[in-house]
């Protein structure tokens, strides 16, 4: 199915990452949170979320939110909160002052059971697809956490996974990203790829990862890759999130 080989964070749909303009802008990064709602608290959270980001998040730029709501996947129930993209640099200057800080301790700390994953994610430009002007109101993610002993092998599958998609000329979006932290084995979370989709549907799809790869590659060499990708992954899972505009400020 289309979508659903090897598709590895952070891209931004609609108006975000996926939207950069003609001219690829190569790595770029942004930060990111997972809020976990109080459900019982949730209308509340979201009407004050909605309003924060409006007034201290809402303009274009590196302090510009971006919200998701996490559709499937072990994370399902939650908000994905991001900013960018921007550089270390930005942090340097981001928004606490004139209430800021006041504000999000007080209308949306109050209103979380927790927060989680505080990670700045890199794309790699060289690796990834041109990004392009198309809107994607859900994107699919791939998150990979890397095997003890074997982060050493990851460029050169990462470096044929990149050809192969780049050789299928159905596929127009296909960013890969770097968690920009040491994660340790325990919380994993190293590597992540995005991919943009209009509709559901689009998962009804053939992908045709595995004979793209063997044309470019070599006959049965996708064998090889699925074992090779066996050895170096320890762990996997996907997620798909829905860009809500409303949260993220912007209506």
């Amino acid at each position: 199915m289309k979508n659903l080989f090897f598709i590895f964070l952070l891209v931004f749909m609609g108006t975000g990452l996926f939207a950069q303009g003609a001219e690829d802008p190569g790595d770029i990064m942004f930060e990111s949170i997972i809020l976990v709602p109080d459900m019982e608290e949730y209308p509340t959270l979201r009407a004050n979320l909605a309003a924060h980001n409006k007034k201290y998040h809402s303009t274009e730029g590196p302090y510009r939110a971006w919200v998701y709501e996490v559709m499937t996947g072990p994370n399902v129930g939650k908000i994905v909160w991001m900013m960018g993209p921007l550089t270390f640099a930005d942090l340097d200057n981001r928004p606490s002052d004139a209430g800021h800080d006041e504000d999000w301790a007080t209308n949306v700390v109050p209103y979380l059971e927790k927060v989680e994953h505080g990670e700045y994610w890199k794309r790699d430009g060289a690796l990834s697809l041109p990004m392009t002007e198309e809107t994607y109101p859900l994107i699919y993610i791939r998150y990979h956490n890397i095997a003890k002993g074997q982060g050493y092998r990851v460029d050169a599958l990462l470096e044929k996974m990149s050809a192969t998609i780049k050789s299928m000329d159905h596929v127009t979006s296909w960013s890969l990203y770097d968690n920009q932290f040491r994660q340790g084995l325990a919380t994993g979370r190293h590597i992540a790829s995005v991919s943009g989709m209009k509709n559901w549907a689009e998962l009804d799809d053939e992908w045709g990862f595995g004979a793209a790869y063997n044309k470019l590659h070599g006959t049965n060499a996708m064998n090889g890759f699925v074992r090779e990708m066996n050895e170096v992954i320890s762990n996997s899972w996907d997620e798909i999130w829905s860009y809500n505009a409303k949260l993220s400020g912007q209506e």
